[in-house]
This record gives structure tokens, sequence and C-alpha cells, in this order.
């Protein structure tokens, strides 16, 4: 609570240094800019109920609080007041209405609220017990109680003063109930017009309280017409408080002014247009806005009322700003800034709507691709993988705003980023293929120049595929699924290049989607054949092992190589489920074979392992889970791997390998020889057979003596190790005799026989293949 001459009104005998009004609602508000001049008997303090006069014998009751009260003169008092309930728009009407305020006349009504109870029942009893003495005295009731003589006089004696003392004591707590100054008169009729009372409201105090609590701005518009009852402006009749914010002008200012003139920004934006609508059909107008004078939004709703209408505002510039942020990282990736897959599409669904309107119009998509970025990225980490990322984004925009001259009907050259080092850039009104060419060599070009990425130099070229638009588009997948594979093209012909996709290369993909369909239905229906080629002793010419190997009878295209669909099947996760059927299948055909002619049994089966089933972490209970099934002996399955596969991640495969070999399960090295670390690391592995690739074999003919040299080597760093050599592709006679000179231990190829099926591996058991073959 503020006193006189303290808080931060600073008042000197109950005066404010400046207007009385311009404190908020709820603070000590003093009329007549110095307080509230009142006559009172004794100083007052809490609340009082004070009577405004409105005019036409009009009064207003409202509650206040006495915050300060300062005696000024005789029975005079400057008390400040603090509204309670009351808006201080409410307030600000009151004054400038020219209200004063005034305490109860003489002679008017009151209602009593004071505490006179207490002196009328004590003006009650000493009339009582005056009466009581004097009727006693008279009727002789005192002899009842034969109370001492000389008592007797004296209770006749007091009777009658004490019933004149009641009485005066009666007529004062009357007149004290009767009446109460200050703090305890209220007058009846200001109680039935108190703001807070149920039996009545002053209309206009309500529209005040509403209009200053509304968060938003209010404007209330009176219409302005001509002659011809055209409306040419609108007056201003109110303004709440919000609206002042937010358009930046005082109620002052824009009460009773004229809205073009006052606010001219609202004619050159059309909303004037849209008022006089809303007077003339009474249809409600709601929408949004951006003014051009400040670049803010706002949020309308336009409403007749009369004839004219009631404007309810609000700024939602923070609101839409905030929406255009979630936009943009909806629609734009969140490290280039360029549009993403899903902005890329909505351009693409245009282009192809554009394209079906306007006769000649062409667009082109560029699919492109960065050599070396998983290098990069992995040798000197992500930051210099983002950094290299944001270096391409910036040549793309660069050299994309060097085309502008070109002439385009659509939105211009869109560049995107999909994820990871892919992008894509749509060419917006091209006029054939070759004026996309010209595009991606010109982005070619510019990819060539190295880079400068924390203190590195490094280079990443791009492979680009280009789809042109054609009538048999129509959504944009299959666009960006033909731009997607004539970038592979372009990457499998050497990098650093662009390929335009063609009609062969659509026939390619049909052919493709048709083979995945049908290799899944395949696997589902384990619709493959197991086929065995020998290993043959090379010193004794008999079958030692076999490897299995995979085919598809196709029932339309006849049996299909595993070049064919095994990297599909890779591709589309199916190799797993293939290679468990595989090896179970070899495994129980193995074990047939043994028990049927023990004497002439195999000594082992080797199984292919796929790059997927090696990381699988549940390859090893597989493995175990169909020797056990299955019945084959430790030793007997070896299972084989290429030194490609192992190089990968050499902690873990050392692991994984070191695991099967514990279940018993040889393993073979297969295709040694075309890697380029695998001697330096072959130590590390568990690897008990090398399988020497047939590319040495098949140029031992045409370079003898060098090639001769290397398998020497090979063979003779099996032996060290401890390992067995089998020698792939033998088909020739002399292939044969060079390796029995080198002393290699096993061989295998197309000199011994084909892979065949089981039925027909059986009869190859007991054959001398070293005879055969020098036949």
């Amino acid at each position: 609570m503020n006193r006189p001459g303290s808080g931060i009104e600073n008042r000197r005998y109950g005066r404010l240094k400046g207007p009385g009004i311009a404190c908020s609602a709820g603070m000590v508000i003093d009329l007549s800019a110095g307080g509230v001049r009142i006559f009172s008997k004794r100083r007052l303090k809490g609340q009082i109920e004070v009577v405004f006069d409105l005019g036409d014998q009009e009064k207003l009751g409202v509650k206040c609080r006495i915050v300060w009260c300062r005696r000024i003169g005789f029975r005079a008092y400057l008390v400040g007041l603090q509204f309670i309930d009351l808006p201080l728009s409410a307030a600000k009407r009151l004054l400038r209405q020219g209200a004063c305020t005034r305490i109860p006349k003489k002679g008017e009504k009151i209602t009593h609220s004071s505490t006179g109870i207490g002196p009328l029942f004590t003006g009650l009893s000493l009339c009582l017990l005056g009466m009581l003495l004097h009727v006693g005295t008279q009727l002789g009731w005192w002899d009842l109680f034969n109370p001492p003589a000389s008592i007797r006089p004296w209770l006749d004696l007091i009777s009658e003063p004490v019933m004149l003392m009641g009485v005066g004591v009666l007529v004062f707590a009357l007149i004290r109930l009767m009446k109460r100054p200050g703090v305890e008169t209220r007058v009846s009729h200001a109680q039935r017009l108190n703001i807070g009372g149920a039996d009545r409201r002053d209309s206009t105090l309500i529209l005040d309280s509403i209009l200053e609590s509304a968060l938003g701005g209010v404007l209330i518009l009176q219409a302005i017409r001509d002659g011809m009852d055209k409306i040419t402006d609108f007056l201003i009749q109110t303004a709440n408080p919000a609206s002042e914010h937010l358009l930046g002008r005082s109620t002052e200012e824009l009460v009773g002014q004229r809205l073009k003139e006052t606010l001219p920004c609202l004619g050159s934006e059309g909303l004037f247009d849209k008022a006089v609508s809303v007077v003339e059909t009474g249809l409600p107008c709601d929408d949004t806005q951006k003014l051009e004078h400040d670049k803010r939004w706002y949020r309308y709703t336009a409403v007749k009322l009369g004839d004219g209408l009631s404007i309810t505002f609000d700024d939602i510039s923070e609101q839409r700003r905030s929406e255009e942020k979630l936009r943009h990282a909806a629609y734009h990736d969140a490290l280039t800034g360029l549009p993403n897959r899903k902005l890329l599409t909505e351009h693409l669904i245009q282009a192809l709507h554009r394209a079906e309107r306007i006769e000649g119009y062409k667009f082109a998509v560029l699919f492109l691709d960065f050599d070396r970025f998983k290098i990069i990225n992995d040798s000197l980490g992500h930051e210099a993988g983002d950094q290299l990322l944001l270096n391409i984004t910036n040549r793309l925009r660069e050299n994309l705003r060097k085309l502008d001259t070109m002439a385009r009907l659509g939105d211009g050259h869109l560049p995107s980023r999909l994820g990871g080092d892919e992008f894509v850039v749509l060419l917006d009104g091209v006029r054939d293929e070759h004026s996309a060419a010209i595009v991606a060599q010109r982005l070619l070009d510019a990819f060539k120049e190295p880079y400068q990425i924390m203190g590195h130099e490094v280079t990443s070229t791009a492979s680009i595929g280009i789809v042109v638009s054609d009538p048999r588009y129509t959504k944009p997948d299959d666009i960006l699924r033909d731009a997607d594979t004539a970038m592979y093209q372009a990457k499998s012909a050497g990098k650093a290049r662009y390929v335009v996709f063609d009609e062969d290369m659509h026939k390619s993909i049909v052919n493709r989607l048709t083979l995945e369909n049908e290799l899944r239905v395949a696997v589902e229906t384990e619709a493959f054949e197991v086929v065995y080629e020998p290993i043959v002793c090379l010193a004794t010419g008999r079958l030692h092992g076999l490897e299995a190997l995979i085919r598809w009878p196709h029932p339309r295209r006849g049996e299909i190589s595993p070049s064919e669909f095994i990297e599909i099947a890779e591709e589309l996760g199916l190799m797993g489920k293939m290679g468990r059927w595989i090896m179970r299948q070899a495994c129980l055909d193995f074990v047939e074979m043994c028990e049927e002619d023990p004497d002439y049994a195999p000594e082992f089966i080797n199984v292919n392992v796929s790059r997927t089933q090696l990381r699988d972490p549940g390859l090893v209970g597989h493995v175990n889970a169909i020797m056990l099934e299955t019945k084959i002996k430790p030793g007997q399955l070896r299972l084989e791997i290429t030194e490609s596969m192992v190089m990968d991640d050499l902690e873990h495969m050392a692991e994984v390998l070191g695991e099967l070999k514990e279940l018993g399960v040889y393993l073979a090295m297969d295709d040694f020889g075309t890697g380029h670390s695998s001697l330096t690391c072959l130590h590390k592995f568990p690897i008990d057979v090398l399988k020497i690739d047939r590319s040495f074999i098949n140029s031992v003919g045409r370079k003898e003596r060098y090639y001769g040299a290397i398998l020497h080597s090979v063979i003779e760093l099996a032996k060290n190790l401890d390992m067995t050599v089998i020698a792939e592709g033998v088909e020739t006679a002399n292939q044969l005799a060079l390796l029995q000179g080198l002393s290699c231990q096993y061989g295998q190829g197309y000199l011994f026989s084909e892979p065949v099926s089981a039925d027909n591996a059986r009869p190859l058991l007991t054959r001398d293949f070293t005879k055969s073959a020098a036949a």
C-alpha cells in the first residue's frame, strides 16, 4: 500500500506529480488529480462506496479502497482511492465525463452496517430493571424476599434514575444504528448501482471492460457515406488499448479520425474494399494480410455493426515466421539448405502438369552421385565430409545461376539433395537431350576442380544420369528411378561422366524388376538346384571333395547362372535365407553319399558363404544347427569366403571365423590372389585352404614361366603356413601337368567334370580323373 511521501508516485500532501489517470488498473487512481475531498467527522480507512453523478440523475456506486487519508481542514479529509473491480478504461471514461464524488447527504435513506446492537440491549435492560424496581416497591413484592429495612428506601429511590438511564442509552443506540459516518455509511441507491451487483449493470462500462480485456486490437468503425449513399470512408469510434500497441497510435490519435487519413496502409492493401463489402453484404470477413508498410502479418475479422463494423485483429508475424521455419525445415536439407526429396517431388509434379498443358515444353532431371565421397568422409572424418557437401552445393548454385539466360517457362533450375552424396537438378524448360547434356558437362567441368578441405586438397568428381521428360512419365518416382539407373551406368562406365537414359535401359529395368519378383517367389518356394563340382587330388587322380554350387532352373528362361541373380539376391536381402538352404541341402546330399558307399565317400564338401551371411550375427548359430540336423562330422564341412570379404572389417571377421573354427568347420579362402592385402594379414585368420583364382591358371599357357613362378610361390607359402592348396579353373592337360609339377595338392575345373547334380555326382566318386584327363 502506498503512503504519502513514499512510493513511485512521490505524493506531496496527497497530490500526484502527473495526471492521476496515468496509472494502470488496480493501482491508486486519484480523482481531481489530487485526491477526493470527503467531509467526515473522523479519519477514514478500509473500504468505502463512492457515488458518481453521471448526469441525467444517473448515479453509480463504486467500491473503493482508501489508500491514504490526510486532514486538510475541519472535518475535511483528502483521500486517495483505489478502485476495486473497475477497469482502467471505465475510470478514464468517468473522469472524461466530469464525474464527481460525494458522501451521503442529510435526509437520504441509509442502511446500517455498524455495531449498535450492544448499546440497544444495554438500554433495554436498564429500562426493564428500573420498571421492575418501581413496580416492586408499589406492589410490595420485596416483602416476599424480606430485605433489611435500611435497603427498601434505596430501592424505591433508584428505580426512576435507572429507568431514565436506560431510556437514554436506548435512544443513543437507535441513533447509532440509523446514522454512520464515513466508512459505516452506504447510500441505498449506490448499492443498487454497484458494478459488482446483480440488480443493474452499466452496458457502456461493461463494453469498456470487454474492450480493455481483449488480447487483440479492436476498432469500431462508423461508415461515412456521400450523397449517393456510397461508403467513402469510416470514422473510428472506439479503439481499445491493444490496438494502440499494434498500430503504434494512441487512442486520442485514432478515435474520431477518418480511417483512410489515419491508416492509409489499409487502403493500399485492399482492406478498405473488404470492409465496405462487409457493411453492404452483412457477411463477416476472416483473413490474414501482410502489410507492406511494416512487413508484418495480421489476422483480422470484420463483422457488421449497425451502419459500420467491428474489426478485431492481432499481429501474427511471429507465428508466421515460426511456420515458415517449420516449412523450410520440412522441405529443405538441414546441412546444405537445398530442397529435399519432398520439395523436389512437388516441383516434379508441377513440371509434369506443365508438360501436359504446354505444347513443346520439356524438362530434364540430372541425378548426381559424387565419386570418392565415402573415402574422403571415412579418412578425414564426417566434418570434412560435411564441408565437402557444402562446397559441392556452392558450385551447383554458382553454375546453375550462369544458366539463367536460358529461356524457361517454369520456376527455374532447382538443385536438390536427396541424402548422402546424391544430388538432383531439375532443369526447367530445356529444348532436348543435347541442352541437358550441355548443362551436365558444365557441371562435370566445375566438379573436376579440387577442394580445400581442412588443410587437404581433395577431388570428388561426379557421375550424372540424365532423364528428359517424355509422355510416358506420369510419376516423379519413375523419373528419379530412371535417372538413378543412368547415373549407375555412368559410374560403371568409368565415373566422371554423364549418361542419358534410353529405351534399352528401360527394358533392362523392366527385366530387372521382373527378375526380382520371380527371385522372391523362388526363394520362398526353394525353386533352386544344388550342383556339385569335383575337387580332385592331383597326385592320385581320385575325387576327394565336392564344391556345392547353386543353379536356378527358370520355367521360361531355362537355367539362370548365379552371376545373374546372386547380386540381386544380396541387394534384396534374400541371400541369408538362400544361403542357409544351400548349406543344408549340400550337407544332406553329402551325408547321403557317404552312407551309400563308405569306401569311395568324399572327404569334404565346400559351400560358399556370401558377404551378407558373413556379416549376419546369427551365422554361427545357423551353421551349428545345420551340422546337428544333418549329422555331418567336424572337418567335413568347409566354408569358402573371398579375401575381399575379410578385408572389410579385419577384427570382426577374425572373431567370426574363430567361432566357426570352434565348431569344427574348415575355412577356405576363395579367389586367392585377386586382392591386394591378403598376403600381409593372411596369418591373422584361421584359414585352412587356399583356392588359387582361375585367372592365374588360365594365364599359364600364355606366360608359363612368369605365372609358373607365381603359382610356385603361392603353393610354397601355403605349405609353410600348413594350408591346403586347390587350383580352380583347370581346363587343359598342360595346366594339369604344370600343377602336378609344382606339387599342387588339389584341382577342380572342366577338365575333370562340369558341375553335376547329386545323382550324377555319385558315379564320379570312383573315377580316376588323371587317366581320363590324359586320354
